[in-house]
């Protein structure tokens, strides 16, 4: 890196209002023990006039009116997190709200509107699709036979018909005919409810249509298609098809490589990651085996068009069940593509058991951030994810990370963490006494991004000094440790107005790296000073 990147850092930095580093902003929790809430999540679009983006959580643990896992979905502010309302289910074991779609104006009121399934209904079960703004039931979609797990996987695909109204697609992973749990699509008008099209699993235990994913117009016909999961196709290595959407006919497949990988177990397309104008398509199978452990878990990046693998990615904890739960996400590292999220069930590398949600980038499937931030062990971290937007204004954008397992408010009552998508800078740690901290988070360090720089708890109104160098050597000093070279740093004095500073870190200027501390004058400390915990910058060309 230039040297003149370290002098824009520092003339750069200027004061302002204080906002939050944590990643995560805020979190709901269920109601009750069992709940299950944060099992599924999605955002559907701005259902209250606030501008900000929506969510509904699934809960499909949940025993309403004393229904044992009946089920029940509730909507969300995105900007307050306030209840907007909830929708119980009425069956005993039904586990309304296990699969949610949204988004769509399914209705043509001009507001987005979801669907929710409830795939253990003992009667008969349906699709059932509900006004956002109201929560009133728009239309259902019943199950051709009972015991399928109707409505496992839903999606609104977009207009498959061309009439000009969302399509809705359903699927059934236990239907059996002609062949035991072969599964089933069926995909239906969303003006007539008519069928369009249905197919069906080619194999026993293909387990056809848990997973659905609406990506766009695959085969350029000028209709869009949709991506279709089969977990247990031929022994359960699993199977991802790419169906039209005008007949239903295979555009496309690839296959898991082993047993019991569960490939196509979770789905999600993806922004076009590799620039050619279409969307593309990530694919999990969280059983993969990876250095001779079962249920590591891998995923694929498939191409859209052609069906080609991109890339694959095995999970980094071997028996974390990695790419459990995927969903796509916008450009969070500001290269223009698409980004996605990854939910791994459990974390083997500490002892907590919390699970992980981890951010990569779409186009270079570099880790931006992993997630840790649970309650408690067996929390599934990452169950249900989702990109939300950005609901707060600073300028980044927030996801939904469920947590089915979080005990906070009773056993299994679970959690939704609301995340902001920026991406943190190295922390080295503390070097040395008092409670300063300093974040520098946002876009990778590239040229033409700006991060933002956050220090918080410093001894207010006191002279402070920021420390910059090239290199780090730790030295011993005033009852701490100065972790930039000393002897090569560029130092600013600066002062700590309320014990708060907030201010923008260019990019660019790499690849290099840059080491950042802040020591502040603390009579109360005593050596007389207060040391923040220590930066490294990853600073980018």
């Amino acid at each position: 890196m230039h040297a003149p990147s370290v002098l824009r850092f520092a003339l750069l930095l200027g004061l302002a209002a204080s906002v939050s580093s944590q990643m995560t902003v805020d979190t709901v929790y269920g109601a009750h023990a069992f709940d299950q809430f944060g099992s599924t999540v999605v955002s559907i679009g701005d259902v209250d006039g606030d501008l900000v983006a929506d969510f509904v959580v699934g809960s499909p643990g949940a025993s309403p009116g004393g229904q044992s896992s009946a089920g029940s979905v509730s909507v969300f502010s995105g900007r307050t997190r306030a209840l907007l309302y909830t929708i119980d289910g009425t069956d005993a074991g039904a586990q309304f709200g296990l699969a949610l779609a949204g988004g769509a104006d399914f209705d043509h009121d001009g507001w987005p509107d979801f669907a929710v399934g409830a795939p253990f209904q003992s009667v008969v079960t349906s699709a059932r699709v509900y006004s956002g703004p109201t929560g009133a039931l728009l239309d259902t979609f019943s199950a051709p036979t009972t015991l399928s797990q109707w409505a496992s996987g839903l999606c609104f695909p977009g207009d498959l018909d061309g009439d000009g109204w969302q399509d809705l697609a359903v699927g059934a992973p236990a239907y059996s005919a002609p062949v035991a749990n072969s599964g089933l699509v069926r995909v239906y008008s969303g003006q007539t409810g008519s069928v369009l099209w249905q197919v069906t699993g080619p194999l026993p235990e293909s387990a056809m249509g848990r997973s659905l994913a609406a990506i766009g117009d695959w085969n350029l016909d000028g209709v869009p298609d949709i991506a279709v999961g089969l977990e247990g196709y031929s022994n359960y290595r699993g199977r991802v098809e790419i169906r039209s959407g005008t007949t239903g006919a295979l555009l496309s497949s690839s296959e898991g490589v082993s047993a019991f990988e569960f490939y196509g177990f979770a789905l999600a397309a993806l922004d076009d990651v590799d620039g050619d104008g279409r969307k593309d398509l990530v694919a999990g199978g969280y059983g993969a085996t990876v250095s001779m452990v079962p249920s590591t878990g891998r995923l694929r990046v498939i191409q859209g068009g052609t069906g080609s693998v991109l890339y694959s990615l095995d999970g980094p904890d071997l028996g974390g069940e990695f790419a459990y739960s995927l969903a796509a996400v916008a450009d969070a590292d500001g290269d223009g593509r698409g980004d996605f999220l990854v939910g791994q069930k459990y974390d083997f590398t500490g002892s907590d058991l919390i699970g992980r949600a981890y951010l990569y980038s779409g186009a270079t499937h570099e880790l931006l951030w992993s997630l840790t931030e649970g309650d408690a062990p067996l929390e599934w971290l990452g169950h249900g994810l989702s990109d939300l937007g950005d609901v707060d204004d600073d300028g980044y954008r927030e996801y939904l990370v469920g947590a089915p397992g979080s005990a906070v408010t009773g056993s299994f009552a679970g959690a939704v963490r609301v995340v902001r998508a920026a991406v943190e800078q190295e922390d080295l740690g503390f070097g040395g006494p008092g409670d300063t901290h300093a974040t520098v988070y946002g876009y990778p360090l590239a040229t033409g991004t700006l991060a933002q720089l956050l220090v918080t708890n410093a001894p207010p109104n006191q002279t402070m000094y920021l420390l910059l160098s090239l290199a780090q050597q730790p030295l011993p000093f005033k009852g701490g440790t100065i972790v930039p070279q000393i002897t090569t740093a560029f130092i600013v004095g600066l002062y700590s107005f309320g014990g708060e500073l907030d201010g923008q870190v260019p990019g660019g200027g790499g690849p290099a790296d840059l080491f950042v501390q802040f020591i502040t004058v603390d009579p109360s400390q005593p050596l007389g000073f207060d040391f923040s915990n220590a930066l490294r910058l990853e600073y980018l060309p």
